[in-house]
């Protein structure tokens, strides 16, 4: 018995050194692979920062904190799969976080910022601030987010969300704004987000609702080259 559990533990770890020379070869090779353009001209293009506020409010909609949060599009791809974002606090260098962004002919989609806790209550347990094309009235969509580290003991679980466009004005021939509302059912309750996108300048708002009516509102406050 004991020999078996050797040879089981020998093969188990071989098993783990083998993935983990995977994950690190991917992501040494994603840092050498340069941003892939999926469409002519994109909105989050690499060397562009992105300045967001982060308004925390209680269930009694008092505002409790506001945090100016970066977002630095890069010139690099992240786990061979999506072009590389960080997001941080202004400020705070040390939340520097990596993650990913998708921009193509089919949808776009950011992966909001999950520093700590205090973050990922919301943008963990929400559906993820996308739109997808062509844009229609009513047109809708689902996807799934998958809990990370710090999330809570659900941490690798998978959970379901519904996207749905629910207004489009028109502002001039070519630009549009366009309203998204998006749901996901959370250990705790249905979480809403509530999503602006406006054409040629990306989502220019993101307002998480939690079940007990706590929320997080992102608002993008300027853009500019590197």
């Amino acid at each position: 018995m004991k020999n078996a559990l050797k040879i089981l533990g020998f093969f188990s770890g071989l098993i783990l050194i083998g993935a983990l020379l995977v994950i690190g070869f991917i992501f040494g090779l994603s840092k050498i692979t340069p941003y892939k353009y999926e469409v002519p001209k994109p909105i989050y293009r690499p060397g562009t920062v992105w300045k967001f506020s982060a308004s925390f409010f209680n269930p009694s909609n008092e505002l409790l904190s506001v945090d100016t949060l970066l977002a630095t599009i890069h010139d690099e791809r992240i786990m061979m799969q999506q072009n590389k974002m960080t997001w941080e606090i202004q400020g705070k260098p040390n939340t520097k976080m990596p993650t990913g962004i998708i921009e193509n002919q089919l949808r776009l989609c950011l992966h909001p910022p999950t520093f700590n806790f205090r973050y990922q209550r919301f943008t963990q347990f929400s559906a993820y601030p996308e739109i997808h094309f062509p844009i229609a009235p009513n047109k809708n969509w689902e996807g799934k987010i998958r809990l990370q580290s710090l999330a809570t003991k659900e941490t690798g679980q998978a959970l379901d969300y519904t996207s749905k466009i629910i207004n489009i004005d028109t502002l001039d021939e070519k630009t549009k704004n366009v309203s998204i509302i998006g749901q996901l059912e959370a250990p705790r309750g249905l979480n809403t987000n509530l999503i602006t996108y406006k054409d040629r300048v990306g989502f220019t708002r993101v307002e998480y609702v939690l079940a007990n009516e706590e929320k997080l509102i992102l608002e993008l406050v300027s853009r500019r080259n590197l």
